[in-house]
């Protein structure tokens, strides 16, 4: 602009040189407020009045999603609020629409939201403190809070709590304490279980738990954070059990078998060892559910043990130092020893894993290193079953109408054998020297072919043997 004719615009009033700069371009406008200082005064505010009506306040956005200083980003929002920018909504002036989905319509945005999630304390408060609600305005579906929880801005959501954010959404799945416990982060858990009315058992919307949804945030250090807090520890073992999501059940057993060993006591673990061994998996599943039971297995053997070392430790205060001494020695040196009611129940367990009908071998393997002992009944059964096979014709109908009984055959008489002479009881020595020499030709045969121990294996040896002697 000439001289003379900027000189003869500074001569009139500033409200005739906010009148005059309205009808000027946008570009003239910026050029004005850059000339000096009394220019400035007057057409900044120009500038950001027509940029709420005509740009939807399109500085505030740029301000906080493109300005790489957070410092001069809040000169910015302060400048445009001094303007008369509108703090409550904004929009990209270049129709972009931003990644966070909050708005009520299409490139609409909240700038406490998009501050929020972003992590930027100061423009955070700086909205705060101008009035704008912790919440954000109506109509989002997002509030602040929890665009900063879902970001893992932790301060940013700590200091929005203490401003009177609202916990709980209306339609969110879950409240802030389950959003924090599910985005792994630990501080803010911590701050919201223990200074907010939010409670560490109260199930999301959704039906997870506080343990499961740390177990889901594949933060293996959020589960002790969670469990230390006060959260349900059996309910959600059990649950997951019951769902066969093996993998949490394992990341729950490793980081919480400390509270575990407190709550399920003996009998709860031979409750739920009971329960993960009965439950039919899918084979790629078979492995993961023979991990779990040994965990829990192992968990049993250290509440017996304890609880051995506990009544050993009173009869020496009773007086019986002697037997007290022996029976912790003994404790030490070899496993301790079981309750007649859980070996009862063990030794039950593993003849159902055995039977003819079932053979599932992985479980048995578990519960045999696990010190159960092979009760008779799997040897009667064995040996019913082996002595119908003596005629060759019956021989097929048997495996047919028992299909698993030459894996259980196979793996029991393996077992046996492998046993050193004085680990053998007398059951153990009957059951060997009673078993047909037919029934473990059959199943080496088998073997030696390459074929599976079921009914089709067997058929596909008796084919193969009729095949040679036709061909002779």
């Amino acid at each position: 602009m000439p001289l003379g004719r900027l000189a003869m615009l500074l001569s009139f009033p500033p409200e005739i040189v906010g009148m005059i700069a309205n009808w000027c371009p946008l570009r003239t406008q910026a050029s004005l407020a850059c000339t000096c200082s009394r220019l400035y005064e007057v057409c900044n505010a120009v500038l950001y009045r027509s940029d709420v009506q005509n740009h939807g306040s399109s500085s505030v956005f740029h301000a906080i999603v493109r300005c790489t200083d957070e410092s001069v980003a809040l000169r910015i929002l302060k400048a445009a609020a001094r303007g008369g920018a509108d703090l409550t909504q904004c929009q990209d002036f270049y129709g972009v629409r931003s990644v966070i989905h909050e708005p009520s319509q299409i490139g609409v945005h909240s700038p406490l939201c998009l501050a929020a999630g972003r992590g930027l304390d100061s423009i955070v408060r700086f909205l705060v403190g101008f009035g704008i609600d912790p919440d954000g305005p109506g109509g989002i579906v997002t509030p602040p809070l929890f665009q900063a929880i879902a970001s893992r801005r932790e301060f940013t959501a700590a200091w929005l709590v203490s401003c009177g954010a609202s916990l709980a959404w209306p339609h969110f799945p879950r409240n802030a304490l389950q959003a924090a416990i599910l985005n792994n982060l630990p501080s803010l858990t911590v701050y919201l279980a223990k200074w907010t009315d939010l409670d560490i058992n109260e199930p999301a919307v959704v039906g997870s738990s506080s343990v499961v949804l740390a177990l889901r945030s594949r933060q293996p250090m959020m589960v002790p954070h969670v469990i230390g807090l006060g959260a349900d520890v059996e309910e959600p073992l059990w649950q997951l059990c019951r769902d066969q999501e093996w993998r949490y059940v394992i990341g729950l057993l490793e980081a919480g078998s400390i509270r575990l060993a407190k709550v399920l006591q003996i009998r709860g673990c031979l409750d739920l060892a009971l329960f993960v061994a009965m439950q039919k998996v899918q084979s790629y599943d078979k492995g993961l559910q023979t991990v779990v039971l040994d965990r829990i297995m192992t968990l049993q053997a250290a509440l017996e043990s304890d609880d051995q070392a506990g009544q050993a430790g009173q009869a020496g205060q009773a007086g019986q130092a002697g037997q007290a001494g022996q029976a912790g020695q003994a404790g030490q040196e070899g496993q301790a020893t079981r309750p007649k009611e859980v070996t009862d129940m063990l030794e039950g367990l593993l003849q159902r894993m055995l039977s003819i009908d079932r053979a599932d071998l992985e479980v048995a393997a578990v519960l045999l290193r696990h010190g159960v002992k092979l009760p008779p009944g799997i040897y009667i059964d064995l040996l019913e079953a082996l002595d119908k096979m003596k005629l060759d014709e019956y021989r097929e109908k048997i495996v047919y109408q028992h299909p698993k009984l030459l894996k259980s055959f196979d793996f029991v008489f393996s077992h046996c054998s492998g046993m050193s002479l004085e680990s053998r009881d007398a059951t153990t020595n009957y059951f060997l020297h009673r078993v047909p020499a037919r029934a473990v030709e059959l199943i080496q045969r088998i073997k030696d072919q390459g074929l599976p121990l079921t009914a089709h294996g067997l058929r596909q040896l008796i084919n193969r043997a009729n095949g040679i002697i036709q061909n002779r």
